[in-house]
């Protein structure tokens, strides 16, 4: 199913490309076998999420990200990855008054 998936939100961030270029991703993995995200460096805890790819423009490289991914062995609370895809929102656009949106596809 993960092929299945990586091909929606591809297709997802295709549309974007088109119709929203102003819009902006990032791409966080929950289930990591390795933890990288700045929450946790910071406050500890959020373990097996990690950043596969950093807030900014919709583009190619955001969709070869998806392409990339793999699944791993790591287990990572849901609930963390919203934590962690809210704090790299919230860094992304600081005080500016955007529109922001969370999706989260298990």
């Amino acid at each position: 199913h993960l092929d299945d998936v990586t091909g929606a939100v591809q297709r997802m961030l295709c549309d974007r490309i088109f119709h929203s270029k102003q819009d902006a991703v990032g791409l966080l993995k929950a289930g990591a076998d390795a933890t990288d995200n700045e929450v946790a460096l910071q406050m500890g805890g959020y373990d097996h999420i990690a950043v596969v790819g950093s807030m900014g423009p919709v583009g190619m490289k955001r969709i070869e990200n998806v392409g990339a991914i793999h699944a791993e062995s790591g287990r990572a609370d849901l609930i963390d990855a919203v934590v962690v895809a809210a704090d790299a929102i919230a860094r992304y656009v600081r005080k500016n008054k955007w529109s922001k949106r969370v999706l989260l596809v298990s």
